[in-house]
């Protein structure tokens, strides 16, 4: 008696290398996590403040993951990330233009952080700390060279004012943003 045993192989060596993937991208989600910890959280004085923002940088992170779920595992969309991750605040404040792009999976993550601390800054200091303050957030990707260009302007709100001192959004936008 024989019996063919192919399918079963090829589920098994299947499972074997979404096991391997599902592996490697939690070690790099948990390396995201601990260098966000040590930014935020590594510093004297660290009070409810501190702990609300690590907090909310990992939810930023959480929603941009599951972006994923939407497609390949491999890709996101750009307007899906912005809305998710401007989510918390008045979508009237906000006009939102821009082609369709699909950001690989290793720029979703550094994205979403990256919007977030606009937001977070611009909550704070610039045109959501105020009423009549509005933001407007536009790209456009050239294709042949593979350059996406990503504008935040800030309109109606305060006098724009050099930070004091440098938190974990002026590093992390300093590191992650060329402005042209």
């Amino acid at each position: 008696m024989s019996q063919d045993i192919t399918a079963r192989k090829e589920a098994e060596r299947l499972q074997a290398v979404l096991t391997s993937e599902l592996s490697h991208r939690v070690k790099n989600a948990f390396s995201t996590v601990i260098a966000i910890a040590r930014q935020t959280l590594d510093q004297e004085g660290t009070g409810r403040d501190q702990v609300n923002a690590f907090q909310d940088r990992l939810i930023s992170m959480a929603k941009a993951h599951d972006l994923f779920t939407h497609r390949d595992w491999q890709r996101a969309d750009l307007r899906e990330l912005v809305i998710q991750v401007l989510e918390p605040y008045p979508p009237e404040r906000f006009e939102i233009e821009g082609c369709a792009v699909l950001l690989p999976q290793k720029a979703v993550v550094s994205f979403s952080l990256a919007i977030h601390e606009l937001a977070t800054n611009a909550a704070k200091y610039g045109a959501l700390s105020v009423v009549q303050g509005k933001v407007a957030i536009s790209w456009s990707f050239e294709e042949p060279v593979g350059r996406l260009r990503f504008k935040w302007i800030e309109r109606d709100g305060p006098t724009v004012q050099p930070p004091t001192r440098k938190g974990f959004g002026s590093r992390w936008l300093r590191g992650f943003w060329q402005p042209s």
